[in-house]
């Protein structure tokens, strides 16, 4: 399969609410009362960080492509839009030690989205392959700047970069990860908020800074309306 047909069967995919079971509750539950507060809110800052890179990284992607035409740019913004989403749940992952989430490789956390989240039925299969290809597709804009750089053919992958195929594709990961986050709130809540100091993180501390910094009002405007209809 091409990269093209990658992302056009993802798009027609339907996406799945986490619904963890009672030894993963157990587990959870577990985990952070013995971690404490001080290191459940380090998990949620970073949690908030990375949520709102990768919806920055995807409105940025979309809004290039929407006003100049140009594809360069988003080769790279959509991958990372999805590896930020990633990076996001892996912080709120209770069997995941905070030492092997800091400094991850490419590989490893496509290697971790599987074992932890996809083989647990917490994320979509097929997003394996949509981060697998995103990834090959922003090494080789990145450092070959090939233009036939997709498939034999080349020009059909062009494709990928018309209409919201990839803008849509991202927002599907995205959905999925928060849908996790919503999960481990439900049975931590008790122990600790952290759906609450994600959206303090967001909305009240560093995460209005890192908006001002990087995005234009219109992007903002958009970035903030995502938010709110995420909750």
């Amino acid at each position: 399969m091409t990269y093209y047909d990658i992302i056009n069967d993802a798009v027609k995919e339907e996406t799945i609410k986490c619904k963890f079971n009672r030894p993963e509750i157990n587990d959870l539950q577990e985990t952070f009362a013995l971690e404490g507060e001080d290191s459940c809110w380090e998990r949620a800052e970073k949690c908030g960080k990375h949520l709102l890179a990768s919806i920055i990284f995807r409105e940025n992607s979309q809004h290039i492509i929407n006003r100049t035409d140009s594809i360069l740019l988003p080769t790279v913004g959509f991958y990372y839009s999805f590896f930020h989403a990633a990076a996001a749940i892996y912080w709120l992952k209770y069997s995941i030690k905070k030492d092997d989430i800091t400094k991850v490789s490419h590989s490893k956390l496509q290697r971790l989205l599987k074992e932890k989240f996809v083989d647990k039925k917490h994320i979509s299969s097929y997003f394996l392959d949509v981060m697998s290809s995103l990834q090959d597709i922003r090494e080789i804009s990145n450092y070959t700047v090939q233009p036939y750089l997709y498939s034999s053919t080349g020009l059909k992958e062009q494709n990928l970069y018309e209409g919201r195929k990839l803008y849509d594709v991202v927002g599907k990961f995205l959905d999925e990860c928060i849908s996790y986050v919503d999960e481990v709130n439900k049975y931590s809540h008790d122990i600790f908020d952290f759906k609450q100091q994600i959206k303090t993180y967001i909305g009240d501390a560093s995460g209005d800074d890192i908006l001002l910094t990087y995005v234009s009002k219109n992007e903002k405007e958009i970035i903030w309306f995502f938010l709110v209809q995420h909750d």
